[in-house]
């Protein structure tokens, strides 16, 4: 356990005591703050799908463990437009690309974890290379630390607007996740929980990843001579 998440525990103290606040019904949500904001400022509403824009997924791939899958589609101006979740177990990766085929979105892309080119889904063949036979294709993102993640998952949740019925399992693990409170210490442990709710967090914290993909292929610009 560590003792430098007094910011953290804190708020969630105040939160739990004197606010009410839902998020904060488990000591030391780690997202909590910006669900209770999102609530209150009703960005958890409906967000219909918007036909004229593409869809793109944010992937946390498990097999005995949960897949979970959030769909986001981005109109000018910066803001993400949470349209729907998705999440199962047991499941080969033939089940889900049924079920994006299903919804029926035009996407752009699917952004998987770090460790989706080593990991299996009960076939013995890579993540990429198993969806690559299905036609659906895993872009990988690049590996961040969980401290650096978790920070930069925050800043997404403001931009973000979400649609609360299809959207409510996940809504549901980012408010749930959290890191364990040891209560004789009144410390915080180094790593949030891995239960439940930590698939949905850990699939909307790959989202970071995409914006390192698109910095990552963006041409660079020609060099000009100074004269």
């Amino acid at each position: 356990y560590l003792t430098d998440f007094g910011e953290v525990l804190g708020n969630s103290l105040y939160e739990q005591e004197y606010l009410c606040s839902f998020e904060a019904a488990i000591l030391g949500s780690v997202y909590g703050g910006e669900m209770r904001a999102a609530r209150e400022e009703g960005r958890i509403c409906d967000v219909p799908h918007d036909p004229a824009l593409v869809t793109e997924t944010w992937w946390d791939l498990g097999y005995r463990d949960s897949t979970a899958v959030w769909f986001i589609q981005r109109p000018k101006g910066g803001q993400l437009r949470v349209i729907d979740y998705y999440e199962n177990s047991l499941c080969g990766l033939e089940h889900y690309a049924k079920v994006l085929q299903d919804r029926g979105y035009v996407y752009s892309r699917h952004y998987a974890p770090h460790d989706a080119a080593k990991g299996e889904l009960g076939s013995g063949m890579t993540l990429v290379d198993q969806a690559s036979r299905l036609g659906l294709k895993l872009t990988v993102t690049p590996r961040t630390t969980l401290e650096g993640g978790i920070s930069a998952a925050r800043q997404l949740i403001h931009r973000a607007v979400f649609d609360a019925k299809r959207c409510e399992r996940g809504l549901d693990a980012l408010s749930q996740y959290h890191y364990d409170y040891n209560e004789q210490r009144s410390t915080l442990s180094a790593k949030p929980v891995h239960d439940w709710s930590s698939h949905g967090a850990d699939a909307w914290r790959t989202g970071i990843g995409a914006r390192g993909v698109e910095k990552r292929e963006r041409p660079a610009l020609p060099e000009v001579a100074v004269l």
